[in-house]
């Protein structure tokens, strides 16, 4: 083979290869950037070239027309002829048991290899392709001055990362144009493709190809045309093409159309008379077709979405996305229920230098399902609205509002947009301005907060319109600081707030008796103060010092904390009437409290090189000492409760300062928490094991209480629970000497596989207050194995009759005792098992059951799911509806899908990281 680099310099900035005369023997002069050359056919007919005025012989670096090549250079240039063939098959497809540990970074594990662009010279050239020298490879060539250069044999012509090798090729100098003929095989970083022939201006990089086969490596796919153009912008366009994401000879999915442009530049691909192929069977047939080629955002339709459930019917949903710009876009959605109608659900996103957000919202003209829907024939919506302004580096803004036509509403259809609770629909507009700096600090909050409550048989929330609040503090030195705190907020609800019933309306056509459609009833409240209307002022004020060693601290918090109310809708009659007031309530529209508080915390570390199971730790050991005294405050019962409960006891209570949420209770205190926390830590730091242990003695009995069930009366309706009951656990949790032993422990037996256990045993009452236990074994995110108990003791439930309504003196056990168990397991090759059982073993009812199967490949997913859930409210279980669905799932990767709604798929935990590693656009 000979190596020819030409001297002269072309029309176009090239130097291209040719073995000059080399049939005649006769003697080629020409001249080049680095002077003039003398070539000349040796004996063996091999040229030899040396600048003018070099002695005859003598050896010459670069020199334009080359011996023979080495054998190096000989087995490194492959035969095109012996090439094509092979590669017309492979694309280079690499098999995974090929691919070093780099190459199978990111490769999702239902493929079995990936496109891997093979090394080669020039593959990492950065520099502009068009003004590249051109080098040329063959076994024989011939050039002709001012017209062409011919190459025969083994042809390989490079230009900077560009590649082409054939049987025969031809460069033109005036029209700077390459043809190229015989098992074309031409590379570009991340495109392959294989011809019959190949037409390529090379100052353009325009190429026009016949009988192609081609690859395209970053993004995972191939395919065939009878014609290919690459036009000078990059755009592919082919005709009578195929394209697909399968590996070779694998015709999973294959897209072909008559005409087929591919855009790297815009990530996406177009095709005209496109028709789908699933194992080379016809399935779908559409005129033109838009579809993805990378991750990149294009305006176009989304995977549409099908379902069945014996609530809705059928269920269509065709999302179409619109890229708007960089930074906003769009999502269209309309959908189809056939029992139902059809409704348009839209959302709009942002994204500025300084803001972000989203405006959303569906709706659907009017509901056709009649049975047991209480807005039949109705107009139904929901809207959204969430922005986050930062004005400047101190102050921000913040806007959450959503509002539904109904409560049902998320219960009945779902939603895609950003609606953070399906209880509550938050209304809230906040602003927040910070000043200081990390010595001295203060923030200034305005805050205006409304809800629309979407539960059937829940009261109304109180809402905060408005509420400002100013806080900060002062780090005086490492160890003494100070804090304060002013908050005002004025709180108010509707009038009918609180849930009394479910009933039927007669006087509505009788629609509701002909369906079985209950309503909630709401009314006033039944007390003297729930109905209370006002402001309410908080004051708090603090300072902490802290001395700190390596082995342990201690640190003393003193406070201040005062409370006003300014009250309106007061029930004077009922303060005065001893049967709605039998505690003897005074009626005052201005309570207040005020209380100090004094707190000690203190700690030691303990540390020891210690070696389990044949492996090295860091034991740890570190008791804590938390106490805890706020004297008692009388007659804080006449306090409303606006936004006031109770915390949930867990290891955490123990080292809190106030055992209620809200601050419309100021709690008191006299009593000491002891805690110890063991760890194990590996060499790395990661945390093998970690147990605490701890419990909480009282000095005094509590004195300052929430009722539980505030505002409910055990005669009425509405109660969900045994009052008497809980209130008595109440009492008796006050008066107790000691609270609850809380516990928790956490063991990682590696990274993939652990345990959590959370225990909370009442020591005065003898039995579990609260209980958790999870296993998770998740080794990599095509198998993950999720097993939950969780338990909690709670006052025996109130037996309910088919209207939803309470039976008085009628009660089960109200304790939640649920399983949940949740998986994602290959089965067999491909196939993997999707599941979820959601079990309430207290009342032997199964929330949700889940089960499917899903076949992964590299180029399409399928899935066929079984849904059977309870619809309503758990509280009512005895009237919850069973609802059944029916999924099925075809995803083509890289193009598309047709499938299902399947959002309740996150039930499963790890679904959305399994989702992602299998390689779904």
């Amino acid at each position: 083979m000979a190596v020819s680099n030409i001297p002269f310099k072309l029309r176009f900035p090239l130097i291209v290869g040719a073995g000059l005369l080399i049939s005649t023997g006769t003697t080629a002069d020409a001249s080049g950037s680095d002077g003039r050359w003398r070539c000349f056919p040796d004996s063996s007919k091999n040229w030899v070239c040396e600048p003018l005025g070099a002695s005859p012989g003598q050896a010459v670096p670069n020199t334009p027309i080359g011996a023979t090549a080495s054998p190096a250079t000989s087995s490194a240039a492959q035969t095109a002829s012996a090439q094509s063939p092979q590669l017309r098959l492979n694309l280079d497809w690499v098999p995974v048991a090929q691919l070093n540990e780099e190459q199978r970074e990111g490769l999702p594990a239902s493929c079995g290899g990936r496109y891997i662009e093979p090394e080669r010279v020039g593959k990492d050239f950065k520099g502009d392709i068009n003004q590249a020298p051109i080098h040329a490879e063959s076994d024989t060539s011939d050039y002709k001055a001012g017209e062409k250069a011919t190459f025969t044999g083994n042809v390989i012509v490079r230009q900077g990362y560009r590649e082409v090798r054939s049987d025969k090729a031809r460069l033109f100098e005036q029209t700077e144009m390459g043809e190229f003929e015989g098992n074309v095989i031409m590379r570009e970083p991340n495109l392959l493709v294989v011809s019959d022939k190949t037409r390529l201006q090379t100052q353009s990089g325009r190429m026009d190809a016949e009988g192609v086969n081609f690859a395209m490596h970053d993004a995972h796919s191939r395919g065939q045309a009878q014609q290919f153009v690459r036009r000078e912008d990059g755009i592919i366009e082919m005709t009578d093409a195929s394209y697909t994401t399968c590996a070779p000879n694998d015709n999973s999915w294959v897209l072909t159309g008559s005409e087929v442009s591919i855009s790297d530049e815009t990530g996406f691909g177009s095709a005209t008379h496109a028709v789908l192929r699933v194992k080379d069977v016809p399935v779908f047939y559409t005129p033109y077709i838009h579809f993805p080629i990378d991750d990149r955002r294009q305006s176009g339709f989304l995977y549409p979405e099908l379902g069945y459930s014996s609530e809705s019917g059928t269920d269509i949903i065709a999302p179409y996305y619109l890229n708007l710009a960089p930074n906003y876009d769009a999502t269209i959605t309309p959908r189809l229920q056939t029992k139902r109608g059809v409704s348009l659900e839209s959302e709009f996103r942002y994204l500025t230098e300084s803001s972000e957000g989203e405006i959303g919202g569906s709706f659907l003209p009017s509901d056709n399902l009649k049975d047991e829907n209480r807005n039949y024939d109705e107009n139904r919506w929901l809207v959204n609205l969430e922005h986050e302004h930062q004005i400047t580096s101190r102050w921000d803004a913040t806007l959450d509002f959503a509002n539904a036509s109904d409560k049902d509403y998320l219960q009945d259809f779902g939603t895609s947009l950003e609606v953070e609770s399906t209880d509550n629909l938050n209304q809230q507009f906040e602003t927040r301005y910070r000043g200081g700096d990390d010595d001295l600090y203060w923030s200034l909050l305005a805050n205006a907060q409304a809800f629309k409550n979407m539960r059937q048989d829940k009261d109304d929330p109180y809402e905060k319109l408005p509420q400002i609040e100013f806080q900060g503090g002062w780090n005086a030195n490492q160890q003494l600081s100070f804090s304060w705190l002013a908050d005002a907020t004025y709180f108010t609800r509707d009038d009918d707030w609180k849930y009394i019933g479910k009933v039927p309306e007669a006087n509505r056509n009788s629609f509701d008796q002909r369906y079985d459609v209950e309503r909630s009833i709401y009314e006033e409240g039944t007390d003297e103060i729930t109905n209370a209307n006002g402001t309410r002022v908080y004051l708090e004020t603090g300072s902490s010092y802290r001395w700190q060693w390596p082995f342990a601290y201690i640190e003393p918090t003193v406070k201040a904390k005062t409370l006003h109310y300014k009250l309106s809708n007061l029930d004077r009659a009922a303060f005065d009437d001893p049967n709605t007031n039998p505690g003897g309530r005074k009626y005052d529209t201005s309570p207040s409290t005020s209380t100090p508080m004094f707190s000690l915390d203190s700690g030691l570390y303990f540390d020891r090189a210690s070696s389990y199971f044949g492996s090295s730790f860091t034991h740890t050991l570190e008791p804590r000492l938390f106490y805890l005294y706020v004297p008692e405050q009388d007659d804080q019962e006449q306090n409303p409760l606006f936004d006031t409960g109770e915390y949930n006891f867990s290891y955490d209570s123990l080292w809190r300062e106030d055992r209620f949420s809200g601050r419309d209770r100021l709690a008191d205190a006299n009593q000491v928490s002891l805690g110890i926390t063991t760890r194990l830590l590996n060499d790395s730091g990661f945390e093998t094991l970690r147990f605490a242990i701890g419990q909480t003695y009282y000095f005094e009995d509590r004195e300052v209480l929430v009722d539980p069930y505030y505002g409910k009366d055990q005669s009425e309706d509405g109660a969900d629970s045994n009052l008497s009951q809980g209130r008595e656990w109440t009492l008796d949790e006050a008066e107790a000497s000691s609270s609850p032993i809380a516990s928790e422990l956490v063991w990682n037996f590696s990274r993939a596989s652990s345990i959590r256990q959370e225990w909370v045993y009442n020591t005065d009452q003898s039995w579990n207050q609260d209980y958790l236990f999870a296993y998770r074994y998740n080794p990599d995110p095509a198998r993950m194995l999720d097993v939950a108990y969780r338990y909690e003791k709670r006052p025996d439930r109130t037996v309910k009759d088919d209207d939803g309504n309470a039976i008085a003196g009628q009660f089960d056990d109200g304790s939640i005792s649920q399983s949940d168990i949740s998986a994602i397991w290959p089965i067999y090759g491909n196939w993997s098992f999707l599941g979820r059982w959601n079990h309430d073993l207290t009342n032997n009812e199964s929330l949700e059951v889940m089960a499917g199967t899903e076949y992964d490949s590299c180029c399409y997913k399928v899935r066929f799911l079984f849904r059977q859930s309870l619809s309503g409210s758990t509280d009512d279980i005895e009237n919850a509806n069973t609802e059944n669905a029916f999924v099925l799932q075809f995803v083509l990767k890289g193009l598309g899908g047709f499938g299902t709604n399947t959002r309740f798929l996150e039930g499963i935990k790890g679904y959305e990281e399994y989702d992602k590693s299998s390689g779904v656009k």
